[in-house]
């Protein structure tokens, strides 16, 4: 995953995020929730946003309804990006399936079911 985000110029890390983000867009996530949905935590999620912001990817708004907070958007180069790369996830994910058996299938997917109820 991590050398298909490279491929790409992003980090794995970045491009959770802005899959998140593509999950509201049109609208933002403030940064704790963007933290509280991530995979893997980045360590400095603000950097991080920092530069997909530099790069064009992701954008900071002020929210309407609180001014206070500051939200996080997917830029349309951001949501193109997505869907440049989105043929080698599928790929990936391809691989993953092809080179499990369906027992291990079933055990992958229970065992996903029980930290998704952990977290």
């Amino acid at each position: 995953m991590e050398a298909v985000c490279e491929i790409h110029g992003i980090t794995a890390a970045q491009y959770n995020v802005l899959r998140i983000l593509r999950g509201v867009f049109p609208d933002g996530h403030s940064r704790s929730v963007i933290i509280s949905r991530m995979i893997n935590v980045a360590p400095d999620v603000t950097r991080l946003i920092d530069r997909l912001e530099r790069a064009g990817f992701a954008e900071r708004a002020k929210s309407k309804v609180d001014g206070r907070l500051s939200l996080t958007l997917i830029t349309d180069n951001g949501l193109r990006l997505l869907e440049k790369i989105q043929p080698d996830i599928d790929q990936i994910e391809q691989d993953i399936r092809n080179s499990l058996g369906e027992a291990q299938a079933k055990h992958l997917a229970d065992l996903c079911d029980m930290m998704s109820v952990l977290l």
